[in-house]
């Protein structure tokens, strides 16, 4: 077997496994969108549940006619059903995100590696994923890039003492990702509606990326705060100004 086929059955033995887990955790989703009785109430009819509030009311105005003991018994009942309740909707539906999250991360392909430390992130790519259609082999760079941005981001958080060193790969990363994720323009449907999606995932991402940015930098300045700096811990000032640009440079980039 030839080299290239050991890789192509590798990739698809991935995809397989990638394709598993994301049928296992759908099953695992839908089942527990039917649990707890937070579910079950939000799943009863809308005429059912008239009925019910009707028959609660009576019953609520009913408690009146017993004696104040009987009276604050069914009380607590009723109030730590509503406890119980409210506290069973917090965890479902913060369970259900996560899950959901799960689901959307299993669903972006090529799978990534450190998208788990930004939902954001994961949340917008599976929102753009339809791009893979129109160009695969860029979607596929942006996925690698932002992995490389994000393990750039956990790099520093565990050695921020090198952070100084780095800082400047993440910006040129940064730039890299917009610049990719830009030139699905040449490749989208010449719509308002497509132009404008791309639009905002292009603001969104630089949202992001540049949080992670400026999140590392002024923990890096607030390490040296106070102490004397010299050429390995000089102070990182914020990039706000914008980037020049060669004229003579051929290149499409526009970040």
């Amino acid at each position: 077997m030839s080299e290239i086929d050991k890789l192509k059955q590798l990739s698809e033995k991935k995809l397989n496994q990638q394709k598993d887990e994301l049928k296992n955790l759908s099953k695992e989703f839908l089942s527990d969108r039917n649990k707890g009785i937070y579910n079950y109430i939000s799943n009863i009819e809308k005429v059912d549940l008239v009925f019910y509030i009707f028959i609660f009311t009576i019953i609520f105005y009913g408690l009146k006619y017993f004696n104040f003991k009987t009276r604050d018994f069914f009380i607590g009942v009723i109030c730590i059903l509503l406890i119980y309740y409210l506290n069973d909707m917090k965890n479902t539906n913060g369970m259900s995100k996560m899950k959901e999250l799960q689901l959307k991360l299993l669903s972006i392909d090529p799978k990534p590696k450190y998208f788990y430390i930004d939902s954001g992130i994961i949340e917008l790519i599976h929102s753009i994923k339809e791009y893979k259609t129109y160009n695969p082999v860029v979607f596929e760079k942006l996925i690698i890039q932002i992995d490389h941005f994000l393990k750039l981001v956990l790099l520093m958080e565990k050695f921020p003492l090198d952070s100084y060193y780095l800082l400047d790969n993440l910006h040129k990363k940064k730039k890299s990702i917009l610049n990719v994720l830009h030139s699905f323009i040449f490749n989208l449907p010449t719509t308002v509606s497509t132009e404008v999606k791309l639009d905002e995932a292009l603001k969104s991402m630089h949202f992001m990326l540049n949080y992670h940015y400026e999140r590392i930098r002024q923990e890096y300045n607030h390490t040296h705060e106070g102490k004397k700096l010299n050429i390995n811990t000089k102070y990182i000032y914020s990039i706000k100004h914008p980037d020049g640009l060669d004229e003579l440079a051929t290149t499409y980039d526009i970040y």
